[in-house]
């Protein structure tokens, strides 16, 4: 399926209520939802991470060392949350 043709089918389902999304720097994180208002930020339960998002957000692409100074924690710290948020099950990545 070229991106287009996926990009069209996500914009339905996320305007039908089936999924949500956040964006996080230049990636779009997806998500099933079982109601129409749903707070994506509610599904990240962790300050530090609801933390990531917004320096994701405010700021485009960071790189990990970037997070952790800007945050005051440490790289594997940073690593770590960072890692989480990826491997959530329910979220894809799409550029």
């Amino acid at each position: 399926m070229n991106r287009s043709t996926l990009r069209f089918h996500i914009d339905l389902l996320e305007d039908e209520g089936w999924i949500c999304s956040i964006k996080a720097g230049r990636h779009r994180l997806f998500f099933l939802t079982d109601s129409d208002d749903i707070n994506p930020s509610t599904l990240v339960k962790s300050e530090r991470k609801k933390q990531i998002i917004e320096l994701l957000n405010q700021n485009g692409e960071l790189t990990v060392k970037e997070i952790a100074n800007r945050l005051g924690i440490s790289y594997k710290t940073a690593h770590r949350y960072i890692s989480q948020l990826k491997s959530m099950g329910k979220w894809t990545m799409v550029q």
